[in-house]
């Protein structure tokens, strides 16, 4: 993925514990359709942090910010229909 990519393509999300990589697929919302990422990351050349609101962090189109939690990057899923 580009380190400049909008998007991450499916990540799943839980309601008790949204940023976790291993985290059960949220009945809200399968996947991250789209969550903004870091253009300049020093870990990954694919920004593995992705700010989202802390509110709502499986929204779609989520805005960037700088206090809410951290959605690492997850593979395309061939089988969403929220993968772009």
């Amino acid at each position: 993925m580009s380190p400049f990519s909008p998007c991450i393509p499916c990540a799943p999300v839980a309601p008790v514990f949204p940023w976790s990589p291993l985290a059960p697929v949220s009945p809200f919302s399968p996947c991250i359709p789209c969550a903004p990422v870091s253009p300049v990351s020093p870990l990954s050349p694919w920004s593995p942090f992705a700010p989202v609101a802390p509110v709502f962090p499986w929204s779609p189109l989520a805005p960037v910010a700088p206090v809410s939690p951290c959605i690492p990057c997850a593979p395309v899923s061939p089988c969403s229909p929220f993968s772009p």
